[in-house]
């Protein structure tokens, strides 16, 4: 998955604040996966495992909640979230893409989000999520902390 400033359409490297890995550490009915997370300006975070998660889940966003969720809290559990109030950081807009790797190089999308704000004020978000499987859907949420990395807003959608 890759996390970007601004719309789906408007993605490029340079609007690029982060890339969460997922492969294979077991393949099998109830597989493991290693996830990594780079976020743009802190670096790598240490690696984390998602394990016995189903391949064949409904959504590949419950997978990509899951590894961040390991990555930034090594935990299963995404904290609550924290209200916005007029001091928060926040985003207008961000995106995030979820791309099906092959041996050969970059796959189809197969997932993707684009995170908007709800009018003017601080940390009220609307998420419109697509997927293969699932279609589209539309979420709302708030997210309030005082620094913003850009995974919190995508754990944020997931949330509802």
């Amino acid at each position: 998955m890759t996390i970007h400033s601004g719309l789906l359409a408007a993605r490029t490297e340079a609007n690029q604040l982060a890339v969460l890995d997922v492969a294979y550490q077991q393949k099998c009915a109830l597989a493991d996966y290693v996830v990594a997370l780079s976020l743009r300006g802190s670096g790598e975070v240490a690696p984390a495992f998602v394990q016995n998660y189903p391949r064949w889940s409904a959504s590949v966003w419950d997978l990509i909640a899951r590894g961040l969720a390991q990555t930034l809290y090594r935990s299963n559990q995404i904290p609550a979230s924290v209200k916005a109030d007029r001091r928060c950081a926040y985003a207008t807009r961000i995106c995030a893409s979820v791309e099906r790797m092959t041996a050969v190089g970059r796959g189809h999308e197969v997932g993707t989000v684009e995170i908007l704000q709800d009018g003017p004020r601080r940390g009220v978000y609307t998420a419109s999520f697509d997927e293969d499987v699932l279609g589209a859907r539309d979420t709302h949420f708030e997210y309030g902390c005082k620094a913003l990395n850009p995974a919190e807003p995508c754990l944020g959608a997931f949330r509802r």
